[in-house]
């Protein structure tokens, strides 16, 4: 498992936090290291290319919603709490992300009359958020990581 920022990394304009990017690479990591058991979190930080302390107050956050689990100690770091195939992009948006109200939008704004801009965006997202796995994402960029090593 090797560095992964290059090609992950959201360029351009922000959808999303950074706190939510890095939990999601993160949790990539861990449903592609499951085998390895836990993993410290300076590890994943390093290789998502994270700063390492803000990775782990955001990895503390999926801990309380109860997609990883902690352990302390020698053989101590952060693992997934279940299955990647029963773990939702959703879930992490919800953990990590902006909490808008009923009627809210991403930037916090409430609809009155006319929608803001952002409103068909968000609920695009959070849509398709809902029918993503993390087991489907890292298989996805899986195939798309073979690919490019066959077209070399």
């Amino acid at each position: 498992m090797g560095r992964v920022v290059s090609d992950t990394r959201v360029k351009g304009p922000r959808v999303i936090s950074r706190g939510v990017e890095y939990a999601l690479l993160a949790m990539l990591q861990l449903a592609d290291g499951r085998r390895l058991g836990f993993q410290r979190g300076v590890d994943l930080a390093r290789r998502i290319g994270a700063p390492r302390h803000y990775l782990v107050k955001t990895l503390r956050r999926l801990v309380r919603a109860k997609l990883l689990v902690a352990q302390r100690g020698h053989n101590g770091g952060f693992a997934l709490a279940r299955p990647a195939k029963s773990i939702r992009f959703s879930e992490v948006l919800r953990a990590i992300g902006p909490r808008p109200r009923h009627g809210d939008c991403a930037s916090g704004c409430v609809h009155r009359g006319a929608r803001c801009p952002l409103h068909g965006p968000y609920r695009a997202l959070l849509d398709w958020a809902e029918g993503q796995t993390i087991a489907q994402r890292r298989a996805r960029q899986n195939q798309v990581r073979r690919r490019a090593k066959h077209a070399v």
